[in-house]
């Protein structure tokens, strides 16, 4: 695929010495293929990236896992190959790195995943969680979510965040959910993404003040939590913190109609009532 987007390039620059320059420096610089097992989870250089954005692979292998946890690089005891793929990504991280991840729920929810997320909590701070709808990437039906992380400097390991984390929950990502994946107009996605600058540009955090307070109060999408609500021992799952009221508001989650015990035991008899009428008409009838 690379080589078909680069394809033009090479067109254009077809002399020797272009292609060298290249292939050299543009290709081989940046792309490379590993053929071990383990793949680029063998290749871990702590403090190596200012900034990491990855969609990591989602699945159970044991045989990877029993390799990665060999070579003594791994010990969060992240669930599926997207657990220690995670914590590959915040050890890769240079102090006051960034990294933006593509997770599944289950990194949120496994509560086998607590050593992983007290290790998160440990060394990064969580900046933002965002919540997508399902079937955003078409290849998978898994729930997925972004995980945006700042690597804290080595003097601020272990302690905990000042600032709340920001959260926003997405119907829409400017494409249709289906097969076809049409460009449509709703993008909650897009509002995501500014809310998100608009919160990270702020110099306190705790103390937002007007034209900004207004603009996130009236997104009933986005909610800023405290991070001792992401205890090790929680679930994490961000929809969570939404009431079935405010998910109804937003049109995530259809409106049901409940009945009382004694409303039902009304709506039977009105209905054994009907039945009975019915079962005479029908005997008028033969």
């Amino acid at each position: 695929n690379t080589l078909i987007y680069f394809s033009n390039l090479y067109k254009n620059n077809n002399e020797r010495e272009s292609i060298e320059n290249i292939s050299l420096k543009l290709l081989n610089d940046v792309f490379y293929s590993s053929k071990t097992q383990l793949g680029t989870l063998s290749n871990l250089k702590e403090k190596e990236y200012s900034l990491i954005l990855a969609n990591p692979p989602y699945y159970r292998d044991g045989e990877i896992s029993r390799l990665a946890t060999a070579t003594g690089l791994y010990s969060a005891n992240g669930q599926g190959i997207e657990g220690l793929f995670l914590e590959w990504i915040i050890k890769s991280l240079q102090e006051n790195g960034t990294a933006n991840v593509v997770l599944p729920d289950g990194i949120f929810t496994n509560i086998a995943n607590e050593k992983l997320k007290q290790f998160i909590i440990d060394s990064c701070n969580i900046e933002a969680i965002i919540s997508l709808p399902i079937n955003t990437f078409f290849n998978t039906p898994k729930k997925t979510y972004i995980m945006c992380l700042k690597k804290k400097p080595d003097l601020n390991i272990g302690q905990n965040q000042k600032d709340k984390v920001f959260c926003y929950i997405c119907s829409s990502i400017g494409e249709s959910l289906d097969v076809y994946r049409w460009d449509i107009e709703d993008n909650d996605l897009h509002e995501a993404v500014n809310k998100y600058n608009g919160y990270r540009s702020l110099t306190d955090k705790n103390n937002i003040f007007e034209p900004y307070k207004t603009w996130f109060e009236e997104d009933k999408r986005m909610k800023l939590v405290d991070i001792e609500v992401f205890s090790p021992s929680e679930n994490w799952n961000i929809d969570n913190l939404w009431t079935e009221d405010e998910k109804i508001e937003l049109g995530i989650k259809k409106a049901t109609n409940t009945m009382s015990v004694f409303e039902l035991q009304n709506y039977i008899d009105e209905l054994i009532n009907d039945m009975n009428e019915y079962k005479e008409e029908l005997e008028w009838l033969k």
